[in-house]
């Protein structure tokens, strides 16, 4: 055997632990992580109540711009769900497609309650943007 044949110790030793690199995404901290998520939950049991006041008060704080941003995304997604309950509550036929509205709320709700948590940005499909 030559020397090609054997293996170098160090080109098949594992590879050093190195530190984790920084990612270009920041987390945000903790409160307004948890107002922005309330305001997506809070959607859930009050309609626009929950993500008005929470929209409201953090708009003036430049602070709680990720409060902000899901606030307003919350707030225009629970508008649109309370126009879409409107009319198929009118037309009669719609009202047997309301549980599959509640249902498609709920999803959208959870989906972007842990998007929140992760820190990412979130727009939920098919919603008026009513609020800029």
């Amino acid at each position: 055997m030559t020397d090609d044949a054997t293996p170098n110790t160090a080109e098949t030793a594992a590879p050093a632990l190195e530190a984790p690199q920084a990612t270009a995404r920041t987390l945000p901290d903790t409160a307004n992580s948890l107002l922005a998520v309330g305001a997506h939950v809070g959607g859930l049991f009050t309609c626009v109540l929950v993500p008005l006041i929470i929209f409201l008060i953090a708009r003036d704080d430049s602070k709680l711009a990720f409060t902000v941003g899901h606030g307003r995304e919350a707030l225009n997604f629970q508008i649109t769900m309370l126009i879409a309950a409107i009319v198929l509550t009118v037309s009669l036929v719609g009202i047997a497609l309301l549980p599959a509205l509640a249902l498609y709320d709920t999803a959208c709700i959870i989906i972007a309650s842990i998007k929140t948590i992760n820190g990412d940005p979130w727009r939920y499909p098919l919603t008026l943007r009513l609020i800029k």
